[in-house]
């Protein structure tokens, strides 16, 4: 994701966390459907991410919910190809006609120039 790139998605209103990675943990996780009582159970990750505001560091937690095909904490932890210390930009994926609280995160590292 190039600069202008960046520019183009804050320009239109996306929220985006820019930071240092940190570490990830993942594990399994659920509720009970209050309407109809089902139990539903998912596999979840927890990132922590390093950002600068206003010439002050503060840490970020960011959740991410894996699809259903990822069904262990195993699997889960395969998908963090991050390296620590390195600058990644997190931000929501939003597809139309979801809800924005059960999209994915999606996160692209951030090019330095």
């Amino acid at each position: 994701m190039t600069e202008n790139e960046l520019l183009k998605e804050v320009l239109q209103g996306v929220l985006l966390i820019v930071g240092e990675y940190r570490g990830s943990q993942a594990e399994k996780a659920g509720y009970v459907d209050k309407k109809f009582g089902n139990a539903i159970r998912y596999i979840r990750a927890t990132h922590l991410v390093e950002c600068a505001w206003h010439g002050h560091i503060d840490r970020v937690i960011i959740t991410e919910r894996f699809p259903e095909q990822i069904t262990t904490v195993e699997r889960a932890r395969t998908t963090f190809t991050y390296s620590r210390g390195e600058r990644y930009v997190f931000y929501r994926l939003v597809q139309e006609g979801t809800r924005a609280n059960l999209c994915q995160l999606e996160r692209m590292r951030h090019r330095r120039h």
